[in-house]
């Protein structure tokens, strides 16, 4: 996923696009919701969650399935706000004021594999091994993204929307296929 429709040539945003209007429901439907001990104001959640953005990064997440693309799309789209599921990067996504892109990269095999291959890259090219996309909230080595934002909503609160992500064609605005051995 990515904030353009073609990550590979785009120049991302200094600052994680935060849609203050999210923070502060993301306040409301987790009352449980702690930074270390603290129960944070809506900037210093605004903060914690903007530090997790990688400057000039347009990814914001990078995953791997064995189920079709359509389901782990609508998995991230239905996680409501601070919910684990159905899926956990799906509630920092709908923090973001920024259309977001579905991007396809197909290999044949060790799909687990190449996403922590990805997401090393990604580290890499962005001048820090703990660097992560946006909504990647565990690292290829499994470490948890700091700063942990604790006791979000476990129970999907019912007015929340699925959000909306675009694509250039049914399926993904790109298509790549990778070499399995590379």
């Amino acid at each position: 996923m990515s904030t353009d429709a073609d990550p590979r040539f785009a120049v991302g945003s200094a600052t994680a696009p935060l849609d203050p209007a999210c923070i502060e429901r993301l306040l409301e439907v987790s009352p449980g919701l702690r930074i270390g001990r603290s129960r944070p104001a809506p900037s210093e959640l605004a903060a914690a969650v903007g530090s997790w953005w990688v400057p000039g990064a347009t990814v914001v997440y990078v995953g791997a399935t064995k189920r079709s693309l359509t389901v782990r799309v609508a998995e991230l789209a239905r996680t409501p706000l601070g919910a684990r599921g159905p899926h956990r990067a799906g509630w920092p996504m709908k923090l973001l004021g920024c259309p977001l892109y579905v991007h396809l990269v197909v290999v044949a095999s060790d799909v687990h594999g190449h996403e922590r291959r990805f997401l090393r890259r990604f580290a890499a090219r962005h001048g820090s091994a703990l660097a992560l996309p946006f909504a990647n909230l565990l690292g290829p080595d499994g470490r948890r993204k700091e700063p942990v934002i604790a006791g979000t909503s476990q129970a999907p609160p019912s007015d929340q929307s699925p959000r909306q992500f675009e694509t250039s064609t049914p399926m993904a605005s790109t298509m790549t296929s990778v070499d399995p051995s590379a």
